[in-house]
């Protein structure tokens, strides 16, 4: 009998001053990031800012250009040393499955048992604990191309935590899953990573997806961190306009400060006339500023009991709450948030408080 499979355990992560280039095309520039043991991080951005090609680096399927790359304590990548991606016990779940379509579903998910020379009893054992965990007993000698979307997503992720990984990787697992299980398969891989105390890396687009799921969030942008922080820190203290708006802040203005008194801003838009006033507890600019203004702190009231006036243009029923979108008297478009089903109606009139507001450096 070949070795046994050990328990699985965790482990920190540290990329130091990673740069990564493609047919001299750099992709991400001098990454510092340290990931402690049991952390759920994910990284966000745009397309092309370098998520999926910071997570082939760590499972060691692209090598850094320069710095280095540590899992638990070790070396395993830098500029002219790489470990290969079988002996760095890393699980890693691909975007699009990646599954093998000759092997049966427990074949593929007791793959990386066999690689460590676990006997095939065993390891058939193994894979089909692992299948029940994630909701596919009695699935076991099916084909990969004959299961759902959902079903082959759940195959791909027990993969990646067989063979015991001390790290997993899972990248944008949920991009190509239907609405209506993707909130099904994000509970699932909290729970299961979360009981594991595993380390882990989640890429994706969605920023809902990532606040929901991790302890931290790299927001990743023209090939850099804009910022690392916590889900709550990410919304309340955004670094710079960009994070703000891929963070989904609905109201982001590029303003010029006209006066700031006993907290309250005045300002004005830098790309049109329209002027806005808004509520803030500090404000570190005497001119160019980013003004962001969160859809859930803009108060509506009697016309009479606002800071300024504004003009119903719709109201509609967006996650369970009522999306109101406004333009105020001096022409400024807002969008805010009320509870419950959509009462408003278009032509109404109606006072405005922006409270809570963030003024952050201009860009």
């Amino acid at each position: 009998m070949g070795p046994q499979p050990q328990a699985p355990d965790t482990c920190a992560v540290e990329l130091r001053n990673v740069s990564i280039g493609y047919h001299g095309h750099a992709i991400l520039r001098d990454i510092d990031l340290a990931i402690e043991p049991g952390e759920l991080v994910a990284i966000v951005g745009p397309s092309g800012s370098g998520k999926s090609s910071l997570l082939r680096a760590l499972g060691g399927f692209l090598d850094p250009s320069s710095g280095s790359l540590l899992i638990d304590g070790e070396l395993v990548a830098d500029g002219q040393y790489s470990v290969a991606p079988e002996h760095r016990r890393v699980g890693f779940v691909f975007q699009q499955y990646a599954l093998w379509p000759h092997m049966s579903v427990r074949e593929n998910v007791s793959y990386p048992w066999r690689t460590r020379g676990v006997g095939e009893m065993e390891r058939n054992r193994l894979a089909d604990e692992l299948l029940d965990q994630v909701g596919l007993k009695g699935l076991e000698n099916r084909s990969p191309g004959s299961l759902s979307g959902g079903q082959q997503q759940r195959v791909a992720l027990a993969r990646g935590l067989a063979g015991d990984p001390k790290l997993l990787l899972l990248d944008e697992p949920l991009s190509s899953v239907d609405a209506a299980r993707r909130d099904e398969l994000q509970s699932l891989i909290s729970d299961v990573v979360r009981a594991r105390h595993l380390t882990t890396l989640i890429t994706t687009h969605d920023q809902r997806e990532a606040t929901a799921l991790a302890d931290r969030i790299v927001v990743l942008g023209d090939g850099a961190i804009a910022q690392c922080a916590s889900p709550l820190e990410l919304h309340d203290n955004p670094a710079n306009g960009f994070v703000a708006r891929f963070m989904g802040a609905l109201n982001v203005f590029d303003i010029e400060i006209v006066e700031f008194r006993d907290g309250r801003l005045v300002a004005r838009l830098s790309h049109d006339f329209g002027e806005i006033i808004a509520r803030t507890s500090r404000c570190d600019f005497e001119e160019r500023a980013i003004l962001v203004a969160r859809p859930e702190a803009i108060r509506l009231t009697s016309v009479d009991g606002g800071d300024q006036e504004g003009i119903i243009i719709r109201s509609v029923l967006n996650d369970g709450r009522s999306e109101v979108r406004i333009v105020t008297s001096s022409g400024v478009e807002l969008r805010a948030f009320e509870s419950g089903m959509p009462t408003r109606v278009a032509g109404e009139r109606v006072g405005l408080v922006l409270e809570n507001c963030s003024v952050l450096k201009g860009e």
